[in-house]
């Protein structure tokens, strides 16, 4: 009987490791770890982890950890990022040039998170008002002791108070004494004028933020300044400050030089007002008086009489002294915006014997600080959960069709257009890891549940895992803290992807007869075709995708093996994609790879009872260096015999074909670097499998 041939073309749908390895699609695989599946008949090895060409590595701070990164645009539209880091007794945000090849700045956080699990968690994203909101926080749940909120409207200067200064109420321009604000100050920073007390205690009054530094001791601001401060006054221009709660509910209306002013829509009885406060209309924040007393919900009086006049228009109340530097979070620390309004979720306290972390509040449209905190009225709604009471909002995020909100184990949307108009809907009997895994692509949102990936398309909510990776996905996560360990993601080239600090996955990788089993995991989903693959080195800790304009992608740190020491790296995703080579940094935890390694599924040649003798696989591959192993796994059975005979080196395409005999129904094989050879730029092509059939019915 002559040699049949059955040619394969890849496995262009991935990985699937829900099904019995003989019930496998043969446009799937078993395993596929450290190549990629976004070429048509092509197995690619991923490009070499490493750090960023032409992207400053920023200085580490002795053995640190790496918590995040950020990114968000400054007052002349260009983008600035800057890398989270942190160790026992600090955290700081390190501020990079528009280039990222120097660094420019720092700003400390009022709170360490040390060098032990779990990592804090790190949400920004923009804000109204075309600032960015940057939060960390040291859990979800009840009892955090290390939560902080922040804004940030791009600057990169280290905070800077030499010398002194001088302002006018309402007057853009601010002079200084003994300062040196060309080379220490820039657009962005916010002006903050001290009034008493030390360190995050400190009370200050904002009087404004730079629009442009004229020289040494003089600059300006973006509009008239909020407060008047004499010569001689201490101050502080620093590039985040904290969110003070303010209140703008409803409209006013005042007369200039008369007594009182009246509200439309206001609670300003309920909302706990007096006289430490300051009143101002939204759209200039121009001074309208300061508060004295509030007669009723819409009647209040100011200490003279209201400095201009007001009909029917936006104003906001702000309390004139606040502790700025302390990033005191008010309303939550996980946000979005959405239909115009600014959305807040998770406040650690309880009101009402209300659980706030299942809470969600919302400013008003005009100011993101403004949120109506009324305990019996006030801007905000609950989601409570079918499953258990109260659990904590682990995400917002901002699609076309509605506001999703993720809970620990289930997924809602809110929809309507305006507040009074706005129904929560469960959309998914599942939640999400954590705010880092949830990411948008081509107006769907992606995350990661605690059972699979999931994609919300605007209509309904898809796992996309569910068929290919199965209960491996779930069983992998059972046992896992997740308030221990964290999860992050990224999408970057159509490819969505997910790394899990801690797994404990029922499968491993068998070499030879050694398998080995992961205790984390990095899930590559391709988004054109939902295929999945593995990769190694690649333990991610935040990811932003950078404007266009930028030229630089996707960009994602992790924190990488210096001689024993942490330290962090920035990596662009583009380089898994379009570059060659092996990794030359380290993943705390890790080993440098690519560790290549694929396993085909149980092929039977359409008759799964009928014996074959198997002679041969011939593939075509290319491979720049090193040797590629082969193991031939005969029948149902793990146990493989390794070839003696290797693939590469060859740096051109070569069909090259390895003899065998194996009689057995079934025929998989396994391919793998040679440890003590490791190749380089691998390519697999289409392959065949050589075989005789053997007589009907023998065994």
């Amino acid at each position: 009987m002559p040699i049949e041939t059955e040619t394969f073309h890849g496995s262009p749908l991935g990985v699937n490791l829900d099904k019995t390895s003989h019930e496998i699609d043969a446009r799937m695989a078993r395993y596929i770890q450290d190549f990629l599946v976004d070429q048509e008949g092509i197995l690619r090895q991923r490009g070499p982890v490493k750090q960023a060409t032409g992207v400053v590595a920023p200085a580490p701070m002795g053995d640190s950890r790496t918590y995040g990164i950020v990114g968000g645009y400054r007052t002349d539209n260009t983008f600035r990022i800057g890398i989270v880091l942190g160790d026992s007794s600090s955290t700081e945000l390190v501020f990079l040039s528009d280039d990222l090849t120097t660094t420019v700045g720092t700003f400390t956080f009022p709170h360490a998170y040390g060098l032990s699990d779990p990592y804090p968690i790190v949400d920004v994203k923009p804000a109204l008002g075309g600032q960015t909101l940057i939060t960390l926080s040291d859990k979800y749940g009840l009892g955090t002791t290390k939560r902080s909120v922040w804004l940030w409207r791009g600057a990169g200067k280290s905070n800077y108070a030499t010398g002194t200064f001088t302002s006018t109420a309402a007057s853009t321009t601010v002079t200084g004494s003994g300062t040196v604000w060309s080379t220490n100050v820039e657009p962005g920073m916010f002006l903050l004028g001290y009034i008493s007390g030390s360190g995050t205690s400190t009370l200050y009054r904002l009087i404004g933020v730079v629009k442009s530094v004229t020289s040494n001791t003089v600059l300006e601001l973006e509009t008239g300044a909020m407060f008047g401060f004499s010569a001689g006054s201490q101050y502080v221009l620093t590039s985040l400050r904290g969110l003070n709660p303010r209140y703008g509910r409803g409209r006013m209306t005042a007369t200039a030089g008369q007594q009182p002013a009246y509200g439309g829509d206001t609670k300003w009885a309920e909302a706990g007002l007096d006289n430490t406060y300051d009143v101002y209309r939204a759209r200039d924040m121009k001074f309208i008086g300061n508060l004295l007393s509030v007669t009723s919900n819409t009647v209040l009086n100011f200490t003279t009489t209201a400095a201009i006049s007001l009909s029917n228009e936006r104003y906001v109340i702000v309390k004139r002294s606040y502790p700025y530097l302390a990033g005191t979070p008010m309303f939550g620390f996980l946000h979005s915006v959405w239909n115009g309004y600014q959305f807040y979720a998770n406040q650690n306290a309880l009101s009402n014997e209300v659980s706030q972390v299942s809470r969600v509040f919302f400013a008003e449209q005009t100011d993101a600080e403004a949120v109506d905190q009324s305990k019996d009225d006030g801007s905000y709604f609950d989601i409570s959960s079918t499953k258990a009471s109260a659990t904590e909002i682990r995400g917002l995020m901002a699609s076309q069709s509605a506001l999703l909100i993720f809970k620990e184990d289930e997924t809602y949307g809110l929809f309507g257009t305006t507040s009074d108009t706005w129904t929560p809907r469960r959309l998914a009997d599942d939640g999400c890891l954590s705010n880092h895994t949830v990411w948008a692509y081509q107006g769907s949102a992606i995350w990661a549940g605690k059972r699979g990936i999931y994609i919300y398309d605007g209509v309904e909510t898809q796992n996309i895992t569910e068929n290919s990776l199965g209960s491996f996905y779930a069983d992998a996560l059972r046992a896992v803290n997740h308030e221990a360990s964290r999860a992050w993601a990224m999408v970057s080239n159509g490819h969505y992807f997910l790394h899990l600090q801690s797994a404990a996955p029922s499968r491993g990788i068998t070499k030879g007869n050694t398998t080995s089993t992961p205790t984390s995991l990095t899930i590559v989903l391709n988004l054109h075709t939902m295929a999945i693959t593995f990769f190694t080195n690649l333990h991610i800790r935040g990811a932003i995708t950078s404007p266009a304009e930028t030229g630089k992608g996707t960009l994602y740190v992790c924190e990488i093996n210096s001689g024993g020491v942490r330290r962090p790296m920035m990596g662009a995703a583009d380089d898994l994609f379009n570059a060659t080579g092996l990794d030359s940094a380290t993943c705390w935890g890790a080993t440098a790879g690519p560790d290549i390694y694929y396993e085909w599924f149980k092929f039977d040649a359409g008759d799964p009872q009928r014996k074959k003798l198997f002679k041969q696989v011939q593939i075509h591959h290319i491979s720049d260096s090193g040797k590629i192993k082969l193991d031939i796994i005969p029948d149902l059975n793990e146990t493989a015999t390794t070839s003696v005979s290797t693939f590469g080196p060859n740096a051109t395409w070569l069909n090259k074909r390895i003899k065998f005999l194996k009689r057995s129904a079934f025929l998989a094989f396994r391919l793998y670097a040679d440890p003590t050879d490791i190749p380089d730029n691998v390519k697999f092509g289409p392959w065949a499998i050589g075989f005789k059939r053997q007589r009907v019915g023998r065994t």
